[in-house]
């Protein structure tokens, strides 16, 4: 993509990280290079969730290999409202989703939504399909649960929107894998898991994995 447009430019550029003003973040420090996306727009954060997805999503096709692409997985911890619609995002393009349970804030919520959800069997597009499907006790749980921790939203419709995604990411709960900070299993098998999981890989080779 980058290749065939002539419009890229390198731009590269000395910065430092100084205290932002009000409703404005720096750079992150710890970070070596920055892909920065301008929509035109101005005070308008999270406008480049959906052409990071888009991105994603061409890079995983162009190391295709055998009809299967490369592998690409979203990992949640902790995080803000900007968090849940990245999630929610990376699951509507096919990508798992393992989420840090324990670690806080909205991965705790969506795992709180995902553990009280249950499948249902719903006709939709001329077939019987199970769907995740989360009781009105359940949904009144978790937007208390949302009010608490995002009090700033209180009086706006926008915790009305993460509620609509959170119900959408527990409605996929099978592309979601469930992670416990305090586990005993190690992170870096429960992405394995989760990967080969989305990739139809046999049960046989999973436990080839886990005995590896």
């Amino acid at each position: 993509l980058l290749k065939k447009n002539n419009r890229f430019n390198e731009t590269v550029t000395d910065y430092s990280t100084t205290t932002p003003e009000t409703g404005y973040a720096s750079l992150e420090p710890n970070h070596s290079h920055f892909f920065l996306i301008d929509d035109g727009t101005t005070d308008n954060s999270g406008v480049e969730i959906k052409f990071r997805g888009e991105l994603q999503y061409l890079i995983t096709k162009m190391y295709e290999k055998d009809g299967v692409p490369l592998p690409m997985i979203c990992i949640m911890l902790e995080g803000g409202s900007q968090s849940i619609e990245m999630a929610l995002n990376s699951l509507r393009m096919g990508q798992p989703l393992v989420v840090i349970k324990g670690s806080g804030r909205a991965a705790d919520i969506v795992c709180a939504a995902c553990e009280m959800t249950t499948f249902k069997e719903e006709f939709i597009d001329g077939e019987f399909m199970m769907r995740g499907v989360l009781s009105d006790e359940g949904k009144r749980t978790i937007q208390e649960m949302l009010e608490v921790c995002f009090s700033k939203f209180r009086e706006s419709a926008m915790v009305e929107k993460l509620l609509h995604n959170i119900l959408e990411i527990a409605s996929l709960k099978k592309q979601v894998t469930i992670y416990k900070i305090d586990g005993a299993e190690p992170l870096d098998f429960a992405i394995l898991s989760s990967l080969m999981t989305s990739i139809g890989e046999s049960a046989a080779r999973m436990r080839q994995l886990k005995l590896a």
